[in-house]
């Protein structure tokens, strides 16, 4: 790092001058920068600090770059899932590439994952997450299916206590995915559910052994398979709670973004790849692991 930029992680002292860079020099991050609660429940941690590195002008404090991250758990080894990542073009050249890696030399992360919408992004993030690949999507369609009488349906998490039991005394398998604790679904999904962010569990005679984030996508009449966290094996038993959501949400079909998957699993849950051509959304990590839209920045 050059010697006239100084680097460390941010405080809440610190939100309005990231909101007002985001604001001036990333314009299409408009949901942080305008909602500043909604910037805090995505950055804040416990203790008063920021999930953000800075790296400014020492002379003139000047913001030059930033790099966010959300910790999907605390474990010694965490896995982190990539959040805003900005650097000023009057900034040092590579300034974002080393404060980033920077970060992560911090953090020592098991996992580290995001996504991107931006195929010219792929240079940097190969940087420190080499294994980029396109997420495929898949569709279930409504109707036509019987629940099975050995499960249940998929039932709305109506209060932080039942989320946390949920994590804390549920079956529920991270399967070569990212481990995500109570703290991270509360502050990415219960806080911020004036996003549409819905949270189920899905239980079996061993107790919850899935969660699943579900948001209605108004404009299409589907249901958005956002997040899902358990074994893909259960996914073909959960055919029929997926189709009481949408009849009971009056959307045609669910769509679920995903990289890793079984496809035999997805198959004999009824699922089949969408036809239509859209924006491809990228996902990246530091080794092969299985994402779901959720694994990153919120777009």
């Amino acid at each position: 790092m050059a010697a006239d930029i100084k680097t460390r992680t941010a405080t809440t002292a610190d939100t309005d001058a990231i909101l007002e860079f985001l604001r001036v020099n990333f314009p299409r991050r408009k949901l942080y920068y305008e909602n500043r609660q909604f910037f805090l429940n995505e950055f804040q941690a416990d203790d008063n600090m920021l999930n953000f590195w800075l790296a400014a002008d020492e002379s003139s404090g000047e913001l030059l770059a930033v790099s966010s991250y959300y910790p999907a758990n605390t474990k010694d080894s965490p896995d982190i899932i990539s959040g805003i990542w900005y650097a000023k073009d009057s900034g040092p050249v590579m300034l974002g590439f080393l404060l980033r890696r920077e970060m992560l030399k911090h953090l020592n992360a098991r996992f580290f994952c995001g996504t991107t919408a931006v195929e010219s992004s792929f240079r940097s993030h190969r940087s420190f997450a080499k294994w980029i690949n396109p997420f495929q999507k898949w569709i279930l369609r409504g109707g036509g299916y019987t629940q099975s009488s050995k499960y249940k349906e998929l039932t709305e998490i109506t209060a932080a206590a039942e989320l946390k039991k949920c994590l804390t005394e549920g079956q529920i398998v991270f399967e070569n995915a990212v481990e995500k604790d109570f703290s991270y679904f509360y502050r990415r999904y219960w806080q911020n559910q004036f996003l549409g962010y819905r949270t189920f569990s899905f239980q079996t005679d061993k107790g919850t052994e899935s969660l699943v984030v579900l948001k209605k996508d108004s404009l299409k009449s589907s249901l958005i398979l956002f997040d899902y966290a358990g074994r893909e094996s259960l996914l073909p038993e959960m055919t029929a709670a997926f189709a009481e959501q949408l009849a009971r949400q009056q959307c045609g079909r669910l769509s679920f973004r995903q990289i890793g998957f079984d496809e035999t699993f997805l198959a004999a849950a009824g699922f089949e790849p969408a036809p239509e051509n859209e924006a491809v959304l990228y996902g990246f990590a530091n080794q092969p692991i299985r994402m779901t839209e959720g694994d990153g920045i919120f777009e």
